[in-house]
């Protein structure tokens, strides 16, 4: 189950390169367009780097997740 990952990422790597790395890393998860997904958002202070979705929101009906995607929040402790 990929829940979270925590990416150091060094603030002078491309947007493009970011993205890429950020696949690469939700690849390696599992991750695909027809199951379970995530939305992911890099953000440094006034600016959004990265945003996209992975994988599915409904299963049922294969809504896709988006970044605007609004998920239940639960505790994890």
């Amino acid at each position: 189950c990929f829940a979270a990952a925590l990416l150091l990422i060094d603030t002078a790597v491309a947007d493009e390169q970011l993205g890429q790395a950020i696949d690469r890393l939700v690849e390696r998860q599992g991750i695909t367009d027809d199951g379970p997904g995530v939305a992911i958002l890099v953000y440094q202070p006034g600016k959004i780097n990265f945003r996209k979705g992975y994988g599915l929101a409904d299963i049922k009906t294969k809504t896709p997740i988006t970044p605007r995607t609004l998920f239940e929040l639960a505790s994890v402790t």
